[in-house]
């Protein structure tokens, strides 16, 4: 089935190969590329479909804008420019031409459309399900206050229970449900359909960090895995709102104590404006310990990279500061790389 975008159209579906919907006369290979197969969810702002695309052969998330308010294109567009910096393997990706406008038949306005990876895994409400603990989460999570210095359109509850949704891009967290056994959990968090760019590190804290405390705990190795993942992530949305990197753990709001009874965490930054190095030290010994680490590739455009070494043995000292080499974080010796 091939579905037509068209906000009007009286029937989308249509047969595969398609060209043009047979309701409306819409085009139906949106930048001779992508394909719609099946809508993921909608709201207010608009829509989200899966889409086939025939240059790479992989499917991909489609969102359409379907607000025409000039502030709500201005944080659409503001959103595709945020992700296409963002360079890190559980945020999705989006190419550079992944922003790309279409006009649907006789129509005189035209829909935002904005093209990403799409990330396989469970919601949250599924993953809870699995784990077989009977709950469901139902009630908001926290957002951090913005300052009120920055303006603020729409700022509506991240709510914990987690599932398709317009202005919504998935993150994806590993977490423990049985010792030994990863499970992908897709975490949705809105970016620029409800936040301006600043702010937007508190959101993803907000909505990460509640799952990763409570997922923790049950058997020590995650811990340090997903801390450092996370401050990896939230220092590189730290850098394109302030264009330094946060000094300390508490300026990266998570909630995270440098110490719990088995690792401690600290910040350090090299330099302000190149690079900062995040570790967790294993207090016990039997446990690995963790150096995570983001570079600036472009201050001009303020695109960072990530990466987290696991020292290859037991060790309650962590890896050495990696290095950025023609693009690639490499882990010093005696180290390895965590990169999926």
């Amino acid at each position: 089935m091939s579905l037509c975008i068209h906000p009007k159209c009286s029937n989308p579906q249509n047969p595969d190969n398609s060209p043009f919907c047979l309701a409306c006369g819409s085009e139906l290979l949106l930048e001779g590329r992508y394909r719609v197969t099946s809508i993921l969810g909608g709201g207010g702002f608009g829509k989200t479909f899966a889409v086939s695309d025939a240059r790479s052969n992989t499917t991909k998330v489609l969102k359409v804008l379907i607000d025409e308010h000039p502030k709500a294109v201005e944080l659409f567009q503001r959103e595709a420019e945020v992700l296409a910096r963002l360079n890190h393997p559980s945020i999705p990706q989006v190419d550079t031409d992944g922003y790309f406008t279409f006009f649907p038949r006789n129509s005189q306005e035209p829909l935002h459309c904005l093209v990403m990876e799409k990330i396989e895994g469970l919601d949250l409400e599924q993953y809870l399900r699995q784990r077989g603990d009977g709950s469901t989460p139902t009630q908001p999570a926290t957002v951090p206050r913005v300052p009120p210095t920055q303006p603020v359109t729409h700022q509506p509850p991240v709510s914990s229970q987690i599932a398709p949704n317009f202005g919504a891009s998935p993150l994806v967290a590993q977490v423990s449900s049985s010792p030994g056994k990863k499970t992908n959990v897709a975490l949705i968090i809105g970016l620029g359909c409800f936040l301006p760019l600043v702010g937007l590190f508190l959101v993803i804290a907000a909505i990460v960090s509640p799952l990763l405390l409570n997922s923790t705990g049950r058997v020590k190795q995650p811990e340090p895995k997903q801390y450092v993942g996370i401050m990896n992530r939230v220092q590189q949305a730290y850098f394109l709102e302030y264009n330094k990197f946060a000094s300390t753990i508490s300026e990266l709001q998570l909630g995270i104590k440098p110490e719990t009874p088995n690792y401690s965490y600290s910040v350090n930054v090299v330099n302000p404006k190149q690079s900062v190095l995040l570790t967790a030290k294993a207090k016990v010994s039997g446990l690995k310990s963790y150096t995570g680490a983001v570079f600036v590739q472009n201050a001009k455009e303020s695109l960072t990279i990530a990466g987290t070494c696991e020292t290859i043995a037991p060790s309650q000292t962590p890896p050495n500061m990696p290095e950025l080499v023609k693009g690639t974080i490499q882990c010093p010796a005696g180290s390895q790389s965590l990169a999926r």
